[in-house]
């Protein structure tokens, strides 16, 4: 039962069945991107206690 109420808490909008397949790749790289490029070095600066980026 658990498991079925997590996969609604996942999607809770069923946006996801709203996506064509174009679209679904295109946030599943954007995910990837973030996930990769951007998150090591924002889980570095809250570690550090310091800014990602500077202006």
């Amino acid at each position: 039962m658990a498991n079925s109420t997590l996969g609604i808490w996942e999607d809770i909008l069923l946006l996801d069945k709203q996506l064509t397949e174009e679209q679904r790749i295109i946030r599943d790289m954007a995910r990837d991107f973030c996930q990769t490029e951007l998150m090591p070095g924002i889980l570095k600066a809250n570690r550090e206690g310091t800014r990602c980026f500077s202006r």
